[in-house]
């Protein structure tokens, strides 16, 4: 009994974990992305994130390996890759909100271009430079791409490890979660 109380410890915590990862990715989905997903220019108007912070909890995958002796054994390189992505995902945010902070608003200061004020891609990319106007868009692509990725197959991992741990255990006993929806009515927007 004792072995059973750990691993089912063990898959909760696991759970756990992926929700934070998924909570936090999910709502940068829904503040961030999709809101400037159709914006033609929307490697500008993608605010950046002063201090974005991600979870420091880790997966421990060791602690779930009796996956293996079932027929969900494959969900542990799932977990692998799961893990790589959101490191991903949190690298490219980080990356992209320094660079959109450090270098690309400073380089419009530099050349009297202010906030709010109409601008073209040609205006950006004199302003800029080439490279960087490049590497601006190029980091907001990678922002969106793995963004999308991680929430996509998370939220399959998230469903695929529910129905193992409920296979392995019994359905009330497992952490049950699901992915955070769109809001439906932005609560910055005056309602009429």
């Amino acid at each position: 009994m004792e072995k059973r109380e750990k691993q089912l410890d063990s898959a909760n915590r696991l759970l756990y974990v992926l929700y934070e990862r998924l909570n936090t990715i999910k709502l940068f989905q829904i503040d961030f992305v999709n809101p400037t997903r159709y914006h033609p220019a929307q490697m500008i108007s993608m605010e950046p994130v002063l201090d974005f912070r991600a979870p420091t909890s880790e997966f421990n995958t060791q602690e779930v390996s009796f996956l293996f002796q079932t027929k969900h054994k494959q969900l542990m390189l799932s977990l692998h890759v799961a893990n790589e992505q959101f490191n991903e995902a949190v690298k490219a945010i980080q990356i992209r909100s320094n660079f959109h902070l450090n270098i690309y608003q400073a380089l419009l200061e530099k050349a009297g271009i202010h906030a709010g004020q109409k601008i073209s891609d040609i205006d950006i990319e004199n302003a800029m430079g080439e490279r960087n106007y490049q590497m601006l868009k190029q980091s907001t692509e990678a922002v969106v791409y793995n963004v999308d990725k991680f929430v996509e197959r998370g939220d399959v991992l998230r469903a695929n490890l529910i129905t193992a741990f409920s296979d392995a255990f019994s359905e009330k006993e497992v952490f049950n979660f699901e992915l955070l929806e769109e809001p439906i009515n932005d609560p910055m927007q005056p309602t009429e």
